[in-house]
C-alpha cells in the first residue's frame, strides 16, 4: 500500500506545473535552515505545540522505519522543539505577552513554566531563522492552536505573533 501511495503522489507531484520553481524539502533542525539568506518565497508550517503532544512517542516508529537507530532517539527526543527537557536552558527575555503568561504559569508550577519559556525561546530561534531565509515581502504561514498549562490559556497564536514581530 505504501509503495502504491507513494507512485501516486509522485506522479501527482510531476504533474504540477512548476513555472520554474521548484519545492524541495529539506531535512534538518527549523533554528537553522541551510539555506543562504532571502531565498525563500514561502514558508507553510505546524510546528509542535507547547506540551500539547510527546511527538518522540508519536514518530519513533516512523523514524526507525526511515533508517534512525532506536538508541539515538532519547537524543532527538531533546532536541524536539516543545520538548520537555529543559536542563541547561538560558534565559532571554521574551516579548511581554509570552513573558506574562510564563510568569503566572511560574506561580502555579515552575516546571511547566520552565517547558514554556524553552518552547517561546526555542520558536523564538526558528521564527528568526524563516525571517533570514525568506526574500523581502514574503510569507510565512505558522500554523498553530492554543494550549492549556495548568488551567492557563497559552495563546499561543498571539504569543508567536509577538515573537515573529520581535524577530522581523
Amino acid at each position: 500500500q505504501f509503495a502504491a501511495r507513494l507512485q501516486k503522489n509522485l506522479l501527482s507531484i510531476a504533474r504540477l506545473r512548476r513555472n520554474g520553481i521548484s519545492a524541495v524539502p529539506l531535512i534538518g533542525s527549523a533554528c537553522s535552515i541551510p539555506l543562504a539568506d532571502e531565498t525563500v518565497d514561502l514558508i507553510v508550517t505546524s510546528p509542535p505545540y507547547a506540551n500539547a503532544i510527546d511527538y518522540m512517542r508519536a514518530h519513533k516508529f516512523s523514524l526507525v522505519w526511515l533508517g534512525d537507530h532506536i538508541s539515538r532517539l532519547s537524543e532527538l527526543r531533546a532536541r524536539y522543539i516543545g520538548s520537555e527537557r529543559v536542563r541547561g536552558l538560558r534565559y532571554r527575555a521574551l516579548p511581554s505577552r509570552p513573558e506574562s503568561i510564563v510568569r503566572e504559569l511560574e506561580r502555579l508550577d515552575n516546571g511547566k513554566a520552565s517547558v514554556l519559556r524553552k518552547y517561546f525561546l526555542e520558536m523564538s530561534d526558528a521564527l528568526a531563522e524563516m525571517h533570514r531565509v525568506l526574500r523581502k515581502d514574503s510569507a510565512a504561514v505558522v500554523v498553530v492552536g492554543s494550549s492549556t498549562m495548568r488551567g492557563i490559556d497559552v495563546q499561543t497564536h498571539y504569543c508567536m505573533a509577538d515573537i515573529a514581530a520581535g524577530v522581523g
